[in-house]
């Protein structure tokens, strides 16, 4: 199944007016992402030079300006296709909607988890300088149509066009709802790891995974889903070591002896040796037999191998912690003065990286419109380009790490904040403890009250005897 999605590519800031269908163009065309310009191709222009044809187009009709063009993503499933079937139904795609009238170029991009395809084309015809327009329910009508037939023509499921609001929560899914490992990282990279020396082929390293509890998926790319984890992940995004053909390697290469014996062949040391220690017995074999029978049964349960997506929460605490920890000791916090004036300081720190980030993308806007007109050369050009992005890297890297610190030193002051009110809470419970509580408070004020009217009355009642005696 794949499902398609329409953007605009508008006109801003400074002339010309097309660098943003530049930007896109070059985005979509990225080596590291099209298998170095393999799954890349145009309709009605180069791809390697579909932009200055696109520009070229515009001069020709003069329509420079507003729109430059439109930018279609084509998303598959995960697991659905291969980057070649996409390629080839992307590519009828643009011949069939586009190819009589439109530049396009298009291309695949297979370095995530669900495959999907670009297509950026003019948005001025080359055919009459007609602008493309877009009208409502054009999407069901006619475009995600032809997507479907292209699909089940290939074998692949379709999409029911006729469900309003299908298409959004599928494309937040299937393209924006990438997996975060967070503390599952560690646990997967020392599963793999065990499994590859306790296996002797790639069907016991898989076994081996099932036993720990893992879901194993072989398709074009090995990935394995561990307990409590919602997406598979592909090994092969765990580092150069995991992909499926470097598993297959390690596993004839790596086994317990062969581990065992550099173990033991490392340079001598100095071992902590316990007197008193009682050696684990060895199973016969016929208790082996027997023991292993017992798990293919079922009749004997092996626990999973790692138990630490059960405190993830945990886990996330304790490093917020460490964070905290460190971040005190690094600027000497000894006070909640100090935590005032730390963050008045990383408040200015932001205020200056933000000023300065936006000073490099004016920067940025403005040189784009240099040329060799302006007296500059293509190398003098390209070398202040490249100035400013390098720049803006760096600047981006200290705004990230402002970020980060503020988000600390407010965990830090909402955590003090919240210990102090608990402390607050309890010397005022303990005072009243010890002073009594309101209730008796107001007992011994009737008390006093009703004391103080029987004695009035007293003094009335001998006086009044005292003049009858007189």
């Amino acid at each position: 199944m794949a499902i398609t999605k329409l953007l605009h590519i508008n006109s801003k800031g400074v002339p010309p007016y097309t660098w943003r269908l530049k930007n896109v163009i070059t985005y979509i065309l990225n080596p590291h992402k099209t298998e170095e310009g393999v799954l890349t191709g145009a309709v009605n222009c180069n791809v390697y030079s579909a932009y200055e044809q696109m520009v070229t187009t515009k001069e020709f009709y003069g329509k420079t300006d507003l729109r430059q063009g439109y930018h279609f993503i084509i998303s598959f499933a995960p697991g659905e296709t291969d980057a070649k079937t996409a390629m080839e139904i992307v590519g009828e795609f643009v011949r069939e909607y586009l190819g009589k009238r439109y530049e396009a170029v298009y291309a695949v991009h297979d370095n995530t988890e669900a495959i999907h395809g670009h297509v950026v084309f003019n948005s001025v015809s080359f055919l009459d300088g007609r602008k493309y327009h877009y009208n409502n329910g054009e999407w069901r009508s006619d475009i995600q149509p032809i997507v479907n037939r292209l699909c089940a023509e290939h074998g692949l499921s379709v999409m029911d066009v006729n469900k309003k609001g299908a298409p959004k929560p599928l494309y937040k899914d299937i393209v924006m709802g990438a997996t975060r490992l967070g503390v599952f990282k560690p646990m997967i990279l020392r599963d793999l790891d065990a499994a590859i020396i306790l296996a002797s082929d790639f069907e016991g390293f898989k076994t081996e995974l099932k036993e720990r509890g893992y879901e194993v998926k072989c398709g074009k790319y090995f990935a394995v889903k561990p307990p409590d984890m919602k997406r598979f992940c592909r090994t092969k995004s765990l580092g150069a070591e995991y992909s499926e053909e470097m598993i297959r390697k390690r596993i004839k290469r790596e086994s317990y002896l062969n581990m065992r014996h550099e173990e033991m062949n490392t340079a001598p040391h100095i071992k902590k040796c316990c007197c008193g220690k009682i050696g684990r017995r060895q199973l016969s074999p016929i208790q082996k037999k027997f023991i292993a029978k017992l798990y293919r049964t079922g009749r004997l349960k092996k626990r999973p191998y790692s138990q630490v997506y059960k405190h993830k929460d945990e886990i996330k605490r304790l490093k917020e912690l460490q964070e905290q920890s460190l971040m005190l000791l690094r600027y000497n916090i000894k006070d909640v003065n100090d935590l005032a004036r730390l963050k008045e300081s990383l408040g200015e720190e932001r205020k200056r990286v933000s000023r300065e980030k936006k000073r490099l993308y004016r920067d940025q806007k403005v040189f784009e419109g240099l040329s060799s007109d302006l007296g500059y050369t293509d190398g003098e050009i390209a070398e202040i380009r490249a100035q400013v992005d390098r720049d803006l890297t760096v600047i981006k890297a200290d705004e990230a790490k402002v970020r980060k610190e503020l988000l600390t030193l407010e965990r830090i002051i909402r955590d003090t904040v919240a210990e102090f009110s608990k402390k607050k809470a309890a010397l005022e419970k303990e005072k009243g403890a010890e002073m009594g509580t309101p209730e008796r408070f107001e007992d011994a004020k009737i008390k006093v009250k009703t004391k103080d009217r029987a004695s009035t009355r007293e003094v009335t009642r001998k006086e009044r005897e005292y003049v009858l005696q007189r």
